[in-house]
């Protein structure tokens, strides 16, 4: 019995995180009230109290199921260059985190905002790792450019391509976008192209 409800458990959080994801993502985190989550996901909203008992510590699940996925590719990954653009590619497929993750990054600049610690956080984190996959990779950097400033360049232009995105997605490719600047910024080489 215990098996069966602890199943049921998990899918349940995963439909929570799943609504607050595209409601975060459309609405922003400070439009969205935990009841409109509750009712998105088929639950109540004591039901959803249970599970994350405020709506900051929702916000926190939603970012950290993202941010353990992008570190842990980034981690196992052979090639950044091929990494970046995979974790570009699945972008892709999840609009709305896109969405919610740009929004963050724009209202989390306020220091009152209850993820900006955590946002800032995240980028020392994945800087820290993009420059460990560098300099395990040996791959050089180009001239006048530090390891950690070439992490910096490139996540830059990454959440670019991602806002430029939002506004037009069927506009441009921002996995070969995203691959042309690690190349350009990472000093990474292309992997081979395929003659037409």
């Amino acid at each position: 019995m215990t098996r069966s409800r602890n199943v049921r458990g998990v899918a349940r959080e995963q439909a929570i995180l799943a609504a607050a994801s595209r409601l975060f993502g459309m609405r922003g985190f400070r439009s969205v009230s935990l009841r409109e989550v509750a009712a998105a996901a088929g639950i109540t909203h004591s039901t959803l109290l249970h599970y994350f008992p405020s709506k900051e510590e929702l916000l926190d699940a939603v970012l950290d199921a993202k941010d353990i996925s992008i570190a842990e590719r980034l981690r196992t990954g052979d090639r950044l260059t091929d990494v970046l653009g995979e974790l570009k590619a699945d972008n892709l497929n999840e609009p709305g985190l896109i969405a919610l993750l740009m929004k963050l990054i724009a209202e989390a600049t306020d220091a009152e905002h209850p993820a900006h610690e955590r946002m800032r956080n995240r980028y020392e984190h994945i800087i820290r790792i993009m420059g460990q996959h560098l300099a395990d990779d040996g791959q050089p950097i180009p001239e006048g450019l530090s390891i950690e400033d070439a992490a910096r360049l490139y996540l830059a232009v990454s959440d670019g391509l991602n806002l430029q995105w939002l506004y037009s997605p069927n506009d441009l490719d921002p996995v070969r976008l995203s691959i042309l600047a690690a190349q350009l910024i990472l000093g990474a080489s292309l992997p081979p192209t395929e003659s037409p």
